[in-house]
């Protein structure tokens, strides 16, 4: 190899002749540093490693109500931070580990989720649960833990993470006749439009697929069918189940009804409402305003909170229940449903 010129200083020699080896085993050289405006090259600036992260947000009331003035975020054994006059507060994290996060404040439920760092974030919102009578929280109890028909032993919330797919067996299955095809019509509308009401427009009816032959349970489905046994369904289940006892075009209540059990809903006391029961008619049923706020609050939460407002791991299998004893198949609706 021939180098034109004098001879370079010991250092950009060493440079040459490992570029030349690499050239000469079919490599590359790899990049020479620039040079500055004397003429000598200067060094790569390396951007510095950051060393915490801040996250920011708000804290209001759920859900998605005023903020909270001075509720305190504790992020595992870090000291607490205090939201300002407008709820806003910030948290520095160190590390890219999740840890525990408290978040309190005065006539509002404790809330126990976590939080990771690693990452700067802006607009981070935490609700809270408020106290009744600004948060319907007793019907919220009853719709979303069990606790109208079962208050000593509260369920988990469960609810779906995805769009459900819909199939509607279309022959009775006592009978064997074809279900009136202007019903499942109707049906296929219902769907469509509450769906989006009971997962506060979080998630819609993916495909619905109708046929005369049952189906076997699939994951992301639910099956509908049809039997003069009576109204049940499966809760917040994924495979879901749905049953109805009737087959009209004047059947929007019992619809709402047991897709609201199949979105995640148990019965509650309170009357008139959806899941406590209506007098029937041939309207559409919507829910109602303290039904739309707790659905909000359900579908803003992970699958398996509990009390008090405690993100948890996902809940266990499911366990239905009749108006007596314990039963691992329905809950049964037509104590509810009575025209």
């Amino acid at each position: 190899m021939q180098l034109s010129g004098k001879k370079p200083g010991n250092r950009f020699w060493a440079l040459a002749c490992a570029a030349a080896v690499i050239s000469a085993c079919g490599g590359s050289a790899p990049a020479a540093p620039s040079p500055s405006a004397d003429g000598f090259s200067s060094p790569a600036v390396v951007p510095p490693v950051p060393l915490s992260w801040a996250i920011r947000g708000q804290v209001v009331a759920a859900p998605g109500g005023p903020p909270i003035a001075g509720a305190t975020l504790t992020m595992a054994d870090a000291p607490p931070v205090t939201a300002d006059d407008a709820g806003n507060y910030a948290i520095v994290t160190r590390d890219v580990l999740t840890r525990p996060l408290l978040i309190a404040a005065p006539g509002y439920l404790t809330r126990e989720t976590s939080l990771s760092g690693g990452e700067a974030h802006g607009g981070v919102q935490f609700d809270l649960i408020g106290s009744e009578p600004a948060f319907p929280l007793t019907q919220y109890r009853e719709m979303v833990r069990n606790v109208f028909e079962h208050p000593a032993s509260p369920e988990p919330s469960r609810r779906w993470t995805t769009d459900p797919n819909v199939y509607i067996w279309t022959t009775w299955k006592d009978s064997g006749a074809p279900v009136d095809p202007a019903a499942v019509q109707f049906l296929i509308g219902e769907i469509r439009r509450v769906i989006p009401l009971w997962t506060a427009d979080h998630f819609h009816a993916g495909q619905i697929e109708v046929g005369p032959e049952q189906r076997s349970a699939a994951a992301g489905w639910i099956n509908v069918q049809f039997d003069r046994k009576g109204n049940w369904s499966r809760l917040g289940e994924d495979p879901g189940q749905v049953q109805f006892g009737s087959a009209s075009t004047c059947m929007s209540l019992a619809i709402v009804h047991e897709f609201g059990h199949a979105m995640g809903y148990w019965h509650t006391g309170v009357k008139p409402s959806i899941m406590g029961g209506s007098p029937g008619s041939c309207r559409a049923f919507g829910l109602t305003p303290n039904e739309a706020v707790i659905a909000r609050v359900l579908y803003s939460r992970a699958p398996g909170n509990m009390d008090p407002d405690r993100d948890g791991p996902a809940p266990p299998a499911p366990t239905y229940y009749l108006r007596g004893p314990a039963s691992n198949v329905t809950v049964t609706c037509d104590a509810f449903l009575r025209r």
